[in-house]
């Protein structure tokens, strides 16, 4: 692993920990009130979506916001949404606390979506 890429995946792992901590409490909270661990899922998602976006586009790749980026990163988002909706689902199933279960969730969902951002929203232009 390179440095430039060693550092950027720290500065976003710094960040998706305030978005994910606002995101967990936004889940409890949600499921606390609803009982239902997809409503509570889904609006924790679409109440970090254009906070996350805003952040990591300044703090982590250092991109300015993109009409087109952001159509593509509320797509990523709404694919992570559907895994983590599937895996929160199985734990549960399986017998596991809902919180326990989303907080395990967090540890698969928080890498695969920094691989997607990466790939398909902040991709660096070779010039740059």
């Amino acid at each position: 692993m390179n440095k430039v890429w060693s550092i950027q995946f720290f500065r976003f792992l710094i960040i998706g920990v305030l978005n994910t901590l606002i995101g967990y409490i936004i889940f409890s909270i949600s499921y606390y009130f609803l009982s239902n661990q997809n409503f509570a899922v889904i609006i924790s998602y679409v109440g970090g979506i254009l906070f996350n976006y805003n952040s990591y586009a300044k703090l982590v790749f250092y991109h300015k916001p993109d009409k087109i980026k952001i159509i593509i990163f509320i797509t990523i988002y709404c694919t992570i949404l559907v895994l983590n909706v599937i895996l929160l689902q199985q734990l549960v199933s399986m017998g596991i606390n809902v919180y326990l279960s989303q907080f395990i969730c967090i540890f698969i969902v928080v890498p695969s979506l920094y691989l997607l951002l990466k790939k398909y929203v902040y991709v660096r232009k070779v010039n740059e």
